[in-house]
């Protein structure tokens, strides 16, 4: 709301093609810029998969607390700790719903940031010391994912979200807020992932219960994202900054 939109869509009218990283992302350029819309380039930010498949084996750096807390059933957030961005207290609510219809599983969160202590305020109020666990920022973030019983992403808004797509290589099932931008294009509405109202810490609640409780769903969103996150390879995307770039040049 501070920025001057008409100045801006005036400088990029200079740019050969500009390119988006989502869909969402290119619907709201040709909303604020309809002139723009022939410039435009949907390119994916991209994925290394081989690497984070090595990296989520790789233990060289894990402590003896960190193999204590590995072998533990979990479940998983991995972002900055910032909640004005982040909404860890519907994700903790949620939790705590749980924790009183009796789940054994702990909740792990991985990051650091200057919302550490509001976090941890939360977690006290609500008397989850033992079992809502801050981990801190981690090297390699990929042995947890690869640990997790279930990826849990709780955002008011995302730059694109390419945790979840880092989640889905490794094979978790995935858990996202219904925010802008990104969680729902990755997920293909709910088909790779399941979606929850923003804040909604009850309908989260009930969606962690769901796949929980239901082997045949769980299978089914795995499947299907192993399908959905090659749109991801950094391969393809490659090729396809390629052909804009000589397109451009031809031109």
């Amino acid at each position: 709301e501070n920025i001057d939109v008409k100045y801006y869509g005036k400088n990029l009218a200079y740019y050969d093609k500009i390119v988006v990283i989502s869909q969402e992302m290119k619907d709201e350029v040709v909303n604020l810029y309809p002139d723009l819309e022939n410039k435009l380039e949907l390119i994916y930010n991209s994925l290394n998969f081989n690497s984070i498949i090595k990296e989520s084996v790789n233990e060289n750096n894990l402590s003896s607390y960190d193999r204590k807390l590995l072998d533990q059933e979990f479940f998983l957030s991995v972002a900055r700790l910032d909640t004005r961005h982040k909404d860890f207290e519907t994700l903790i609510k949620a939790y705590s719903v749980l924790k009183k219809n009796g789940i054994e599983e702990k909740l792990y969160i991985l990051g650091a940031g200057d919302g550490e202590k509001e976090i941890r305020e939360l977690i006290k109020k609500l008397s989850l010391e033992e079992d809502v666990l801050l981990v801190g920022a981690k090297k390699n973030p990929y042995i947890w994912m690869k640990h997790a019983k279930l990826f849990i992403h709780s955002s008011k808004f995302e730059g694109f979200g390419l945790v979840l797509i880092e989640a889905g290589i490794l094979g978790n099932v995935v858990i996202a807020s219904d925010c802008p931008v990104g969680p729902r294009e990755i997920l293909d509405d709910g088909r790779s992932g399941l979606l929850f109202e923003t804040g909604n810490y009850t309908e989260l609640a009930e969606k962690i219960k769901k796949i929980l409780d239901n082997d045949e769903l769980k299978k089914r969103l795995k499947d299907n994202m192993a399908v959905s996150v090659n749109r991801f390879r950094i391969e393809n995307n490659l090729n396809r900054l390629y052909t804009v770039i000589n397109s451009v040049y031809e031109g």
